[in-house]
């Protein structure tokens, strides 16, 4: 079992420390468990044994924590939340403040859906590749459709295969997105997930410790309710195709010059017969021993797909270029296409 400084820890991810809703800047205790949130994200989590009942500013309280380097003990009188950790002793406001509590998603609709341990994997491994762009929610989002997750940032377009079978979602739902932030809380936690359930509205992620049929702790996001287009069209493109291996020492080569970039905001790195070079300028780098066909890209862009990919095209440029990364067995595991820079 975590101790109470490790699960205090374990929620203030979710906490906001810089939103101007007052009542956001809170963890609040109730009925055994402590809860924090910022609007979009919630981490819910069991506090064994404690009944604290009230808010204490996130701020003040995250400072107390990482001050302490031992098991904490907390007690509570009208106004205060004290502190002890060893030879430690803080003491902070302690109030009962309204706070917009989020249940259990099962109490709110929620219905269950299957969540895979390969699907998180292949979240994971696509994660590089969700989109920033507001005008766009739906590519803030890693897209669960089918046997495949999908993920894009409008310059990278990929699609990773977690079963050789079509997910298991509920039924009417063929499409399940998993946010951005979600998706980033999720990875600050390694224990096993235990279940998953989805609303119109939220998803939520369960981990239980072993042996108990309640959560742990869960975490709960709202859900993007726009939808992806239809992508399968660009993928079934890349059917058929044999691609060459990606050159050894290729990811190296586009790391070592794109700092030498003469536009340090749009780091373009051509390539051609001559090898891997950024365009001339004041500055320039280049590396040789490449025959590579003439392209041009966003090195923060190639350079993720470089990491993952085994094999990949270049000629079609300046259309989209395709890649994948085959799996041990010879699967594609991770395919996907990445647009280039017309220069």
């Amino acid at each position: 079992m975590k101790s109470h400084l490790a699960i205090l820890r374990r929620v203030r991810g979710a906490v906001s420390t810089r939103d101007l809703v007052p009542v956001l800047t809170h963890f609040h205790f109730y009925g055994g468990r402590v809860q924090g949130t910022n609007g979009h994200i919630t981490v819910d989590s069991v506090l064994p044994g404690s009944t604290l009942d009230g808010t204490v500013p996130a701020e003040r309280f995250i400072k107390v924590l990482d001050r302490c380097t031992e098991e904490i003990t907390l007690s509570q009188d009208a106004h205060h939340l004290t502190v002890k950790s060893g030879r430690f002793k803080a003491k902070i406001a302690f109030s009962q403040d309204p706070f917009p509590l989020m249940r259990h998603l099962a109490v709110d609709g929620g219905v269950p859906f299957m969540f895979q341990p390969a699907m998180w994997y292949a979240v994971q491994a696509i994660q590089p590749f969700i989109g920033t762009d507001a005008s766009r929610p739906w590519s803030r989002s890693a897209l669960i459709r089918g046997a495949y997750v999908y993920a894009t940032n409008n310059v990278v377009l990929v699609r990773s295969l977690w079963a050789g079978v079509p997910s298991l979602v509920p039924e009417g739902m063929t499409d399940v997105m998993l946010p951005e932030s979600l998706i980033d809380e999720m990875s600050r936690h390694h224990e096993p997930i235990t279940g998953a359930l989805v609303s119109e509205n939220a998803l939520q992620i369960d981990y239980r410790e072993p042996g108990s049929t309640d959560p742990a702790f869960w975490i709960r996001a709202v859900r993007n309710n726009e939808s992806w287009p239809n992508v399968a069209p660009m993928f079934a493109t890349l059917d058929g195709l044999t691609l060459p291996e990606v050159p050894e020492g290729l990811h190296t080569a586009v790391e070592t010059v794109a700092p030498f970039c003469v536009d340090v905001k749009l780091p373009v790195v051509r390539f051609g017969p001559g090898g891997v070079s950024t365009m001339e300028g004041d500055h320039m780098a280049s590396i040789e021993g490449f025959d590579l066909p003439e392209a041009a890209f966003l090195a923060p862009h190639l350079l993720p797909a470089l990491n993952l990919a085994t094999h990949v095209d270049f000629s079609p440029f300046p259309g989209p270029c395709p890649f994948w990364q085959l799996s041990d067995t010879g699967t594609k595991h991770i395919e996907g296409l990445i647009l280039g820079v017309r220069i």
